[in-house]
């Protein structure tokens, strides 16, 4: 096989190995946030204007079954009255208003952040509901509540998928 033959094939080979490494990513940018998704994911183009928790803005979802089982992430804006800017207050609000009406267990409720912004990570799990975990973060009069419901056989790639969802979270300057 002479020199010339060999360019096409590891043009070929390169260019496989690429799309094996890694998919192309969505970004979403809505209401002041912005989200980025694997492309395995299916994001909802238009969300419901209200939603159970909120205003919808954001919400994808992967199936991870062949029953249906889905893993999804949703994004909430939510109006925050509240003149202190106080994000203890607006979880405490959002648990005992949406949460807790719901006989969901609170399994766990800890501080935390989200690349650079101050937030709340709270696990609420069975025996009425599904296991959810829901990041609260405040900004200004705005709330956002990002609820993720990880599918129950959740796969190891999947888990990744999430955990890096979650982090790319960031809040930018609405348009």
């Amino acid at each position: 096989m002479g020199k010339d033959a060999l360019v096409p094939c590891t043009f070929i080979v390169l260019t496989l190995s690429m799309l094996a490494a890694g998919g192309a990513e969505i970004v979403v940018a809505r209401n002041g946030c912005e989200v980025t998704f694997p492309d395995s994911w299916t994001v909802d183009k238009h969300p419901d204007a209200n939603d159970a928790g909120g205003q919808l803005i954001i919400h994808a979802m992967n199936v991870v079954s062949s029953l249906g089982d889905n893993s999804s992430f949703k994004v909430h804006l939510i109006d925050h009255a509240a003149k202190d800017n106080d994000l203890r207050g607006f979880v405490d609000h959002q648990l005992i208003n949406h949460y807790q009406l719901n006989n969901s267990k609170l399994v766990e409720r800890a501080k935390t952040k989200l690349g650079d912004v101050d937030a709340y990570k709270v696990t609420i799990g069975p025996p009425q509901a599904d296991k959810l975990v829901v990041y609260f973060i405040l900004r200004g009069d705005k709330g956002y509540e990002i609820v993720v419901k990880p599918a129950r056989d959740i796969d190891e790639k999947t888990a990744k998928e999430i955990d890096a969802i979650v982090k790319s979270f960031k809040l930018i300057e609405a348009k």
